[in-house]
């Protein structure tokens, strides 16, 4: 694990250099280039607090966010019951509807923790793989390192 940690810090370097040594992003204003989102782009849920979503294109054509969420009525986000949700698309513009029930959730004797936050999903070769932050260490013994998780079928 250390090592696949330890290879993405080193991809994540390497891209840092290649942009800084690119003289065309100068001149680059962004504040510039903001525009207004349209409705349809937005993914919102009236139950929870969503945040951290993640899109890729699946096997089926269709588009699938992967996404953190909080039950608003549990109040301001402070630790526990972070899910991850999964809503689906045509197109990766939305408009996105959700599946009913969380895709990953980890009950611990009848407590909720908040063991992974801010997946980042994509689809290779027949697999999603997905990368979390591993919180508490649950997955891979070391609090805060990131964890790969792979599925055959979404």
């Amino acid at each position: 694990m250390k090592l696949i940690v330890f290879v993405f810090c080193l991809w994540m370097a390497a891209l840092t250099c290649h942009a800084q040594k690119n003289d065309r992003t100068a001149d680059l204003n962004l504040s510039e280039m903001v525009q207004p989102v349209p409705h349809s782009n937005k993914f919102t849920d009236p139950e929870y607090y969503v945040w951290c979503g993640s899109v890729t294109k699946g096997k089926d054509a269709k588009y699938y966010m992967l996404y953190s969420r909080w039950p608003l009525a549990y109040g301001k986000i402070n630790g526990g019951a972070v899910r991850f949700g999964v809503a689906f698309a045509d197109s990766p513009f939305g408009l996105y509807k959700k599946h009913d029930k969380p895709i990953f959730e980890v009950n611990d004797g009848g407590k909720d923790w908040m063991v992974a936050e801010d997946p980042f999903v994509w689809f290779q070769k027949g697999t999603y793989l997905t990368i979390v932050r591993d919180v508490v260490g649950k997955f891979t013994g070391d609090e805060g390192a990131w964890a790969l998780m792979l599925s055959k079928n979404g």
